[in-house]
């Protein structure tokens, strides 16, 4: 016979191997099995007992230990879990949403049946037709956006980012898997506030307005007061720019609201005035052009980028700060991947000598940023074909006028032979630099003159 202390000892062994994915005890009672698959279904504890005190029998030791030793659920839990709303809740966010434990215990979400949570899961995953993995992920970011009832806090700030940035559903649904803080916020109080002011202070249109925030959602949530109003008014003084100028960049870049001027964006703009030896007017023309000149890293990226410039063409500072000045995209490119690539090309194709890049790079920057193989490669092509002379001779011509290179093939250079072509020209080098670097009243003054000769 088998004593209770041994029945408990069973059970915990069963218990201890359900939640390995398998359990094995068993207490010797030719009914367990038909009375676990009655506690596991739903309302398996209330239908269990309702059905004892309908037959009016009592209920034995090992029955009343499979009642409060009910095996793991399919998902790991207990079923008897679902009457400690707190750990449950934890159990669910915790395993299924891998919302870490600190995260967590900054939110009152353990205060709240797992069936309220579950609630709000479900609708946010429904509204914004969220895979898993993005439900998930908004969960991860921001799991405080559960403690919001859906009837009367979420669903009127989804209504309200969708009306008021005129949005779709799909929008709404992008920028809340790419910022979910925002739907934390206060409308009247936050939202519409920071909107107004964006709206007012860089005299924006709605569709601007909307396709900043799209860009960064942050915007919603920055103070005015203590950010981005003094951001901008640093930006404006220091580079003294008038308030479309500000307007024209922070569009471009609205991160620029909330950098920080002490530690990223006077440091930059400090580097790069010595650096290049530049005036005032300087930076601020760059800078103007390039903004996010603001937030490269000096020691990661842009400092790097100069160095080896300058020693690949063996440059001056002077013509360093030259190059910089006309293509300051050059402080970002990649230089594996973008820089170096098109001066092996240029050096090739153009057989030009160390020297000679040297001199065709600092005349005309633009060459570094061009695509060898979808604009380069095509004019270069274009002109030797096109050029009445042998190769040989059109490459020389190149290598010393390599300005040609960057103009467009399609709504230049084409359609300019062909009207050449129709007034008789010859299509000399001279011939073919007027197509290149005229303007189109030069242009058709020159075709008018050439055709009477």
């Amino acid at each position: 016979m088998i004593t209770r202390k041994r029945r408990r000892q069973i059970a915990i062994t069963g218990i201890l191997c359900g939640v390995g994915g398998c359990f094995v005890a068993s207490f010797g009672l030719s009914t367990f099995h038909s009375r676990r698959q009655a506690l596991e279904s739903p309302n398996g504890c209330s239908n269990f007992f309702s059905n004892r005190l309908d037959h009016k029998s009592p209920i034995s030791f090992s029955e009343r230990h499979q009642v409060t030793s009910v095996p793991l659920l399919a998902s790991g839990r207990r079923r008897g879990d679902e009457c400690e709303g707190g750990e449950d809740t934890r159990w669910q966010l915790v395993n299924r949403f891998q919302i870490s434990e600190e995260k967590l215990a900054k939110t009152g979400l353990l205060t709240l049946d797992y069936s309220v949570v579950k609630s709000r899961v479900d609708w946010l995953q429904q509204r914004l037709n969220l895979k898993d993995e993005e439900i998930k992920k908004i969960l991860q970011k921001a799991p405080s956006v559960l403690g919001f009832k859906t009837d009367t806090k979420l669903e009127p700030k989804v209504d309200y980012l969708r009306d008021r940035l005129d949005l779709t559903d799909a929008q709404v649904s992008k920028l809340v898997l790419k910022q979910p803080n925002i739907l934390c916020l206060s409308i009247p109080n936050k939202m519409e506030p920071n909107l107004e002011w964006l709206q007012q202070r860089l005299d924006l249109t709605d569709a601007q307005v909307s396709k900043m925030v799209c860009k960064v959602p942050n915007i919603l949530y920055y103070s005015v007061q203590e950010k981005m109003e003094p951001n901008l008014e640093w930006l404006q003084q220091r580079l003294d720019l008038t308030d479309a100028q500000v307007s024209k960049m922070v569009y471009k870049l609205p991160h620029i609201l909330s950098y920080s001027v002490p530690n990223k964006m006077e440091p930059n703009l400090e580097w790069l005035q010595q650096r290049l030896d530049l005036t005032d007017a300087q930076v601020s023309k760059m800078v103007y052009k390039l903004p996010h000149i603001l937030y490269y890293s000096v020691p990661n990226k842009m400092e790097p980028n100069l160095e080896w410039l300058q020693q690949r063409l063996d440059l001056t500072d002077a013509q360093v700060s030259k190059m910089v000045c006309k293509l300051p995209n050059i402080l970002y490119y990649s230089v594996p991947n973008k820089m170096e690539p098109n001066l092996e090309w240029l050096q090739q194709r153009l057989d030009l000598t160390n020297a000679g890049l040297s001199k065709a790079v600092v005349d005309v920057p633009a060459l570094i940023s061009f695509n060898t193989s979808s604009n380069l490669g095509p004019t270069l092509d274009f002109c030797i074909d096109s050029i009445e002379s042998d190769k040989q001779a059109v490459i020389t011509y190149l290598a010393s006028n390599p300005r040609i290179l960057q103009y467009s093939l399609e709504k230049r250079l084409k359609p300019r032979l062909e009207q050449a072509r129709e007034a008789g020209l010859t299509i000399d080098t001279m011939c073919f630099q007027r197509m290149a670097k005229y303007t189109e009243d030069q242009w058709s003054n020159s075709l008018e003159y050439q055709s009477r000769l």
